[in-house]
């Protein structure tokens, strides 16, 4: 298994591509992938508004 911690910046690009997003999620799921989070990612991930 991959431990990996992205930026929070790529979340939101994963959220733009569902193709990617499908992909990570797959290999989470797999068990292949597992991604780790600061408390202060959480954080700036929480504040993100909603644009709708």
């Amino acid at each position: 298994m991959r431990t990996a911690m992205i930026d929070t910046m790529v979340f939101d690009a994963l959220q733009a591509d569902p193709p990617g997003r499908e992909a990570v999620l797959s290999a989470i799921r797999a068990g292949r992938l597992r991604l780790v989070t600061t408390h202060v990612q959480e954080r700036q991930l929480a504040d993100i508004r909603d644009p709708a």
